[in-house]
């Protein structure tokens, strides 16, 4: 339950070598409330809204293009990408108020540094990648105070 006067959740918790924790230590906890493997997947700050409903902007041969999308989970670095785009999608991951359906834009090298950048959305499912990237959704977190 939560704490009323804290906004927090009280909780206990088993910790390795918990006997060399001070009494009173205080510790931060995120709890992973849902999980999806093998997803698509875009850096949250790439996901814009307007009135509640998601969207992205993506790179098309020198054209910009407002592409409305459905949201799964996400967590403070990247979105699941339910519908709207899919692998094959260059992403847009930069904002710029130069940003509108149909404007024209050039990616930026990807030696040099730029204010507009596009990132391939593919890379992010890529079969090649070292790891397959997971969307979590962490539903609480708050801090315990634990004594012995």
């Amino acid at each position: 339950m939560i704490d009323d006067s804290t906004g927090l959740f009280k909780i206990k918790a088993s910790v390795d070598n918990g006997d060399a924790l001070p009494t009173g230590s205080t510790t931060k906890l995120s709890v992973i409330s849902d999980r999806a493997d093998n997803v698509l997947t875009i850096p949250v700050d790439a996901v814009y809204y307007s009135g509640g409903d998601a969207y992205v902007y993506t790179y098309d041969n020198g054209t910009v293009h407002y592409v409305p999308v459905e949201v799964g989970l996400y967590d403070s670095k990247k979105a699941q990408i339910l519908s709207g785009i899919n692998a094959s999608d260059e992403v847009i991951t930069t904002w710029s108020s130069e940003l509108y359906e149909g404007s024209q834009v050039q990616k930026a090298d990807p030696n040099a540094a730029a204010d507009t950048q596009a990132a391939d959305a593919s890379a992010e499912t890529s079969a090649d990648a070292q790891s397959a990237d997971n969307a979590e959704s962490t539903e609480a977190s708050g801090e315990e105070t634990s004594g012995n």
